[in-house]
Protein backbone atom coordinates (compact mmCIF):
# COMPACT_ATOMS: atom_id res chain seq x y z
CA UNK A 1 0.00 0.00 0.00
CA UNK A 2 2.65 2.26 0.66
CA UNK A 3 4.61 1.57 -2.32
CA UNK A 4 1.28 2.80 -4.56
CA UNK A 5 1.78 6.49 -2.36
CA UNK A 6 5.21 6.42 -2.56
CA UNK A 7 4.99 5.87 -6.99
CA UNK A 8 1.79 8.37 -6.57
CA UNK A 9 3.98 11.38 -4.60
CA UNK A 10 7.24 10.66 -7.12
CA UNK A 11 5.20 11.21 -10.30
CA UNK A 12 3.46 14.31 -8.57
CA UNK A 13 7.23 15.77 -7.80
CA UNK A 14 8.51 14.72 -11.15
CA UNK A 15 5.30 16.69 -12.80
CA UNK A 16 6.03 20.05 -10.95
CA UNK A 17 9.44 19.57 -11.32
CA UNK A 18 9.16 19.44 -15.27
CA UNK A 19 6.33 22.07 -15.31
CA UNK A 20 8.69 25.13 -15.63
CA UNK A 21 10.37 22.97 -18.43
CA UNK A 22 7.39 22.57 -20.47
CA UNK A 23 6.06 25.76 -20.02
CA UNK A 24 9.43 26.65 -21.50
CA UNK A 25 9.24 23.93 -24.20
CA UNK A 26 5.89 25.40 -25.30
CA UNK A 27 7.14 29.13 -25.52
CA UNK A 28 10.17 28.07 -27.78
CA UNK A 29 8.01 25.43 -29.91
CA UNK A 30 4.56 26.71 -29.85
CA UNK A 31 2.14 23.82 -30.21
CA UNK A 32 1.22 23.39 -34.34
CA UNK A 33 -0.36 21.33 -36.55
CA UNK A 34 2.05 18.35 -37.81
CA UNK A 35 0.45 18.41 -41.37
CA UNK A 36 0.08 22.41 -42.19
CA UNK A 37 1.90 24.08 -39.08
CA UNK A 38 -0.92 26.04 -38.00
CA UNK A 39 -1.16 27.06 -34.42
CA UNK A 40 -2.88 24.31 -32.52
CA UNK A 41 -3.62 23.36 -28.51
CA UNK A 42 -1.36 20.75 -28.27
CA UNK A 43 1.46 19.35 -29.48
CA UNK A 44 1.31 16.54 -31.70
CA UNK A 45 -1.96 17.22 -32.92
CA UNK A 46 -3.81 18.55 -36.40
CA UNK A 47 -5.92 21.57 -36.93
CA UNK A 48 -9.50 21.40 -37.88
CA UNK A 49 -9.07 21.41 -41.81
CA UNK A 50 -6.36 18.88 -41.50
CA UNK A 51 -8.24 16.22 -39.44
CA UNK A 52 -11.20 16.86 -41.54
CA UNK A 53 -8.95 15.75 -44.62
CA UNK A 54 -8.03 12.69 -43.43
CA UNK A 55 -9.36 9.89 -45.66
CA UNK A 56 -9.57 6.56 -43.11
CA UNK A 57 -9.30 3.44 -44.65
CA UNK A 58 -12.56 1.68 -45.05
CA UNK A 59 -13.86 -1.54 -47.32
CA UNK A 60 -12.91 -1.70 -49.57
CA UNK A 61 -9.42 -2.99 -48.41
CA UNK A 62 -6.91 -5.73 -48.95
CA UNK A 63 -8.31 -8.38 -46.58
CA UNK A 64 -3.73 -9.20 -45.80
CA UNK A 65 -2.06 -5.96 -45.94
CA UNK A 66 -5.23 -3.71 -45.58
CA UNK A 67 -4.48 -1.67 -48.61
CA UNK A 68 -7.35 0.53 -49.57
CA UNK A 69 -9.20 -0.21 -53.26
CA UNK A 70 -10.56 2.53 -55.25
CA UNK A 71 -13.53 0.61 -55.86
CA UNK A 72 -15.35 -2.57 -55.07
CA UNK A 73 -14.00 -5.99 -56.94
CA UNK A 74 -15.80 -7.82 -54.11
CA UNK A 75 -15.69 -10.01 -51.06
CA UNK A 76 -12.06 -11.55 -50.65
CA UNK A 77 -10.00 -9.39 -53.18
CA UNK A 78 -6.49 -9.48 -52.32
CA UNK A 79 -4.16 -6.44 -53.26
CA UNK A 80 -1.26 -7.77 -55.87
CA UNK A 81 1.54 -7.24 -53.19
CA UNK A 82 -0.48 -9.52 -50.92
CA UNK A 83 -0.74 -12.28 -53.71
CA UNK A 84 3.03 -11.75 -54.99
CA UNK A 85 4.68 -11.46 -51.22
CA UNK A 86 2.44 -13.02 -48.97
CA UNK A 87 3.04 -12.08 -45.04
CA UNK A 88 4.36 -14.93 -42.81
Amino acid sequence: MKSIHLGQSVQLLRAHILRPFSVLADFLYPPACSVCGVSTSGHRGLCAKCWSGIRFIERPYCEVLGVPFSHDLGAGILSAEAIANPPS
